[in-house]
């Protein structure tokens, strides 16, 4: 019988696949197998009667691989074991950084103690909204013969890098100010940003089919 011994906690569901020529062993001792995840093994002494080493995941920098290349132990390793893991983690991090709700949590952890924090959370936007409109400097009028630019059809691009800025969530209220004033009659207007960004707001050019 073949003992097997588990250097992490290991889920039953790959543990009872084992059939009953293996045995779960209690120490390293006189392991014929080990399985781990994240534990090192570098510091580790190898018995005699380890015959492989199986690693939950991709990378085997926590095994002594010359030690074990030395001793003809055989490492395995499980490519895309965790892929369901790390599709969760990347879907997680971008629902994260769309809404900003890590700083959504840093600010109500912060006015936790706020008995009208509904009332805070909206003055702050009122001021947000009262700084991106008192920015908005409307110079370069429109054109003589040109018309307004249409309402939904134009785009705010950073001056600094050419890039549409129009999906930053932190620039609503600068957006709102900007497209309003385009309506206006200003196909071309300026915007102070508070990081001194420039932002230009420019009608949309339309797809040629």
């Amino acid at each position: 019988m073949k003992s097997v011994y588990c250097l992490n906690p290991i889920s039953n569901a790959g543990m009872s696949r084992f059939d009953d020529t293996y045995c779960i062993a209690d120490s390293i001792g006189n392991a014929d197998a080990v399985l781990l995840r994240s534990a090192s093994m570098h510091e580790m002494t190898l018995p005699d009667s380890l015959l492989a080493i199986g690693r939950a995941g991709a990378g085997v920098n926590n095994i002594p691989l010359d030690s074990c290349a030395k001793k003809g132990i055989v490492v395995f390793n499980t490519p895309g074991a965790n892929a369901n893991g790390v599709k969760e983690l990347v879907i997680a991090g971008l629902m994260l950084a769309s809404r900003d709700i890590a700083g959504g949590c840093h600010w109500v952890r912060e006015n936790k103690n706020d008995p009208n924090i509904a009332k805070t959370a909206e003055k702050a936007k009122k001021a947000l909204g009262s700084v991106a409109t008192l920015n908005v400097d409307k110079e370069d009028e429109t054109p003589a013969g040109n018309a307004p630019a249409p309402a939904g059809i134009v785009d705010i691009v950073n001056t600094a890098t050419g890039e549409s800025v129009m999906n930053d969530s932190e620039l609503v209220a600068v957006i709102s100010a900007a497209v309003m004033a385009a309506q206006g009659g200003k196909t071309r207007v300026r915007v102070n940003y508070p990081s001194n960004d420039k932002l230009v707001v420019r009608p949309r050019k339309k797809n040629k089919r």
